[in-house]
């Protein structure tokens, strides 16, 4: 890029893309928006050519010259007391953050870009951007506007954070939530499955098979349906069910895997009805890694473990038995397993779930038999508990959804002075009955 202003004028780089000895590309980044037609470059101001005035200090957001990109013509900016000339990189070149070594950095490198998001965020609900900031047709920005009003911004060597005014703890961009609990994003798992070529063609194969068992393929039964739970039971009974392709039954935002597959913040979903577990980067809109298919069949609740592996309960409905799996990611293959003798003696075929607990010990959830059970790594069950539920609308799908630990601090909660009383308790009361096995 070339920069002019304060008297003189500097070409920063060469003519093409310039990599360093480790093979990682060196350049300069600007934030682009596709849906606003619009990039922004929050860090121009690092240029002893940028004035220290007010167009020169406060970010330069410019439309985008084809209104998707930058692509690939240079682009001049004019800014009145100073000039910038932007060189995008070369379309057969634009791969290169994919370098093994970016890689290897690319925890640091999404530390450094959600700083930057934040201080490009900090900008905006500046004196300068504000007004104009909160009159754009964005509710989101309005929201975490609202949200951080008085917030004291703090940048250091632990990053960049916020500080609201009268709060005890500092916040991070990412964790902030609105005050009246809105949706500050969305994101649709199909798009980005989508973006991993393999499990787009199952997605699409999937809907394929479905369309073609399906007695309504131009959507005359569609067309009629009412709202609500009605239409969501219709779709279900009409053979092929041409509704909830992926049916996420799982969701949990992962810490870092210690061997680097994900990185903080990626997310672990379960889609049961692709067979299918991934971990995907919604920030990046990328699949991380992906498992099941031919392996898994209708599974729930997986779990990262300490050590990197994952934990999932894989329900076997294709098979008529239920198993838990431990899946070391790395080699995609499983690791240890636990399966009931005989195997039928352990199926649910809807729900359930498992989890591993302090002791090392995993606790499962057999939701149709309305059963839980402790079992050891050696297989050996060590607890169980029976429930019945009071049914008043015919047979349940299921006698409990899942059963999971609490601490013994909350379960004394039931237990105090006046626990006959306690809401919580009467619910269970009324609700439960368990009967201890072991």
């Amino acid at each position: 890029m070339e920069v002019e202003g304060n008297g003189s004028h500097t070409l920063y780089g060469g003519d093409g893309p310039r990599y360093n000895p480790d093979g990682s590309f060196n350049g300069h980044a600007v934030l682009v928006v596709p849906p606003a037609r619009r990039f922004m470059d929050a860090t121009l101001q690092q240029y002893a050519e940028v004035p220290d005035t007010e167009r020169g200090t406060a970010p330069l957001l410019a439309p985008l010259p084809d209104g998707v990109g930058l692509g690939s013509a240079w682009l001049a900016i004019d800014r009145g007391d100073h000039r910038v000339v932007y060189r995008p990189v070369p379309a057969d070149q634009r791969e290169a953050w994919r370098k093994p070594s970016r890689q290897a950095s690319h925890d640091d490198y999404r530390r450094a870009g959600a700083n930057l998001a934040a201080n490009v965020f900090d900008m905006l609900r500046s004196e300068f951007f504000r007004d104009k900031s909160l009159a754009s047709p964005y509710p989101r920005l309005h929201r975490l506007i609202k949200a951080l009003d008085e917030a004291t911004s703090i940048a250091d060597g632990h990053g960049y954070r916020f500080r609201p005014a009268g709060a005890a703890a500092e916040v991070r961009l990412a964790d902030i939530l609105s005050p009246d609990g809105a949706v500050l994003a969305s994101h649709s798992l199909y798009d980005v499955l989508t973006t991993e070529p393999v499990l787009a063609a199952l997605i699409e194969t999937h809907i394929d098979r479905r369309r073609a068992a399906s007695p309504d393929p131009d959507g005359t039964v569609l067309a009629t349906l009412p709202g609500g739970r009605d239409a969501s039971q219709r779709l279900r009974d009409l053979p092929g069910a041409p509704a909830d392709v992926l049916h996420a039954n799982t969701v949990e935002v992962l810490s870092a895997h210690p061997g680097g597959l994900w990185s903080d913040g990626d997310v672990l979903v379960s889609l049961r009805n692709l067979d299918l577990i991934a971990v995907v980067d919604l920030s990046d809109r990328e699949v991380r890694w992906h498992f099941g298919p031919g392996q898994l069949s209708g599974q729930h609740q997986p779990s990262a473990l300490p050590g990197g592996n994952l934990l999932v309960f894989d329900n076997g409905a294709a098979v008529g038995r239920s198993r838990v799996l431990e899946i070391d990611p790395a080699a995609r293959r499983i690791a240890w397993q636990y399966t009931a003798g005989p195997p039928q003696h352990l199926f649910c075929a809807l729900a359930g779930g498992c989890e591993q607990l302090p002791t090392g010990n995993i606790l499962i959830s057999d939701s149709q038999a309305g059963r839980a059970l402790e079992i050891t790594r050696s297989g050996e069950v060590v607890w169980a508990v029976q429930t019945r539920m009071p049914r008043t609308q015919g047979a349940s799908r299921a006698e409990l959804y899942r059963m999971a630990a609490v601490p013994a601090s909350t379960a004394l909660l039931l237990r105090g002075a006046n626990h006959t009383n306690h809401a919580a308790r009467r619910l269970a009361d009324a609700q439960l009955r368990c009967t201890p096995q072991h």
